[in-house]
């Protein structure tokens, strides 16, 4: 769970969502003497990105796409990718962001292409690359389902409770009863962390709520209420207590992938750069082609240094005043499933699966 970031003009504002669509980023990256293979990183935390946002909970972001453009003060080739979080010992190579969109780098060998890297945009000879628009994946926050729970998150109600001990506290065993069940009572404080309980305010707030675990807690049945050592419990079945438990920490916790930041991951691929021959300080023509000649150089030894600078531009639905959040429920992907659907065939056993294709990425830094 993530705290509210400040998007306030002063003490005491109100704001949700500033209401602003397009959130302009640069990284300026140093790439100076960067050999084949290495990497750099920059990055931003997740709380900072929400303050810039203008948003005062990172699941209130709503991206649904990024445009990127790259340049570059060296030679040789970079691949650019976007990366939610640093390197870590769970993703070595930093933790990618979700895109629809990719780009290939190759070379070429006469007729024939080779592809070396797969990536989020490539910059090549100290040219500006062109903007890449990438379609963002849809993440757990974005779809329908967690249309309440994204703005339940900015209750006072619920603002206390932003961690799993929360969810847990006041929870008391109540032994089995007769049929063999199993009962927990639950209070409004844990007895021994004073911390209050989630699913005691959940309780609370859904009086007459039918639909909440089947309308079995509704205030008007006594059996539910009871007291244990002086405070108010509701007695539960262990089993109700636990779904409760699961859907408040679905509800309540960060599911945004941008809870971790943005950044990106400048990787050179190719230190090769093709240049003129001159002698004497003029053109040497092929007598054949009648075209300047040209040589492979390593770029490493003709522009040591030098930097990288990547512009991002995030594309988000901002919060509706009147509609709240609009979710994102636009789906990227075709799947068997549809198809069988679409043909009546009764469903993904009915699938036809072709054989696998060699993927063609053989550059050890493909993921």
């Amino acid at each position: 769970m993530a705290a509210k970031s400040n998007v306030g003009t002063g003490t005491g504002s109100n704001i949700v969502d500033s209401g602003t669509a397009l959130i302009p980023l640069m990284f300026h990256i140093d790439t100076s003497g960067m050999k084949k293979g290495e990497q750099v990183f920059k990055h931003i935390r997740g709380d900072h990105l929400a303050q810039h946002a203008g948003i005062a909970h990172i699941d209130l972001l709503n991206a649904r796409s990024i445009a990127l453009k790259g340049t570059s003060d060296n030679l040789g080739a970079f691949a650019v990718d976007l990366i939610h979080e640093l390197p870590n010992s769970k993703n070595p190579n930093g933790e990618l962001v979700q895109t629809v969109e990719k780009s290939a780098y190759t070379i070429s060998d006469g007729d024939k292409s080779t592809v070396l890297h797969q990536s989020h945009a490539n910059m090549h000879n100290n040219w500006p690359s062109d903007e890449t628009k990438l379609t963002l994946v849809p993440s757990t926050e974005q779809d329908a389902k967690h249309k309440n729970s994204n703005t339940k998150k900015l209750s006072s109600a619920w603002s206390q409770h932003n961690d799993k001990d929360s969810l847990l506290a006041g929870a008391v065993g109540a032994g089995i009863d007769k049929k063999g069940i199993n009962h927990i009572l639950v209070t409004a404080v844990d007895e021994e962390t004073k911390q209050p309980s989630a699913v005691y305010t959940l309780l609370q707030r859904n009086p007459t709520n039918t639909k909440l675990l089947g309308g079995r807690y509704r205030h008007g049945i006594s059996s539910i209420h009871t007291t244990h050592n002086g405070q108010h419990a509701y007695k539960m079945t262990e089993a109700d207590f636990h779904e409760a438990v699961a859907n408040l920490w679905d509800s309540l916790t960060t599911h945004s992938p941008f809870s971790k930041g943005i950044g990106v991951r400048v990787t050179k691929i190719s230190g090769d750069v093709t240049v003129p021959v001159m002698r004497n300080g003029t053109l040497v023509i092929d007598e054949k082609t009648k075209e300047p000649k040209t040589k492979v150089v390593d770029a490493t030894t003709m522009k040591p240094t030098g930097a990288t600078t990547v512009k991002l531009l995030i594309s988000r639905q901002p919060m509706d005043p009147v509609l709240g959040f609009i979710p994102n429920e636009m789906k990227h992907n075709t799947t068997f499933d549809h198809i069988a659907a679409w043909t009546n065939v009764g469903g993904a056993s009915g699938q036809v699966n072709p054989k696998p294709s060699p993927a063609g990425f053989e550059s050890k830094f493909f993921y």
